[in-house]
């Protein structure tokens, strides 16, 4: 539906929004180097505070940490960027546009 003939209609083809897409291991650069200092924070933890549950605590914590976020950016790497903007876009940040609503409260008895 998409062709008319050999042509391809532009307006169905998907815009090019995300050009650039580095990731390290499946994960964003910029992911994984923030995942990478908390990691190593946690292995300097772990160093200072040597005894077995601290091991275990730091083999947890890169393993809830790292794996689950090859899931996330597996299909989309670059989901934060759109999140980031979500959250810092100025609309959100002001509260310029609040709508007035009137308010009707209904007694059912």
């Amino acid at each position: 539906m998409a062709e008319s003939g050999n042509r391809i209609n532009p307006n169905l083809m998907n815009a090019k929004v995300f050009y650039s897409r580095r990731t390290k291991l499946g994960i964003p650069t910029e992911i994984f180097l923030i995942l990478t200092f908390l990691n190593v924070f946690a292995v300097v933890l772990a160093i200072m505070f040597y005894s077995v549950f601290s091991l275990i605590s730091l083999i947890l914590f890169v393993l809830i940490s790292v794996v689950p976020m090859k899931f996330v950016f597996g299909n989309d790497p670059d989901a934060h960027k759109a999140w980031i903007y979500g959250w810092l876009a100025p609309a959100r940040l002001e509260n310029v546009h609040v709508v007035k609503r009137r308010v009707m409260f209904v007694d059912v008895q």
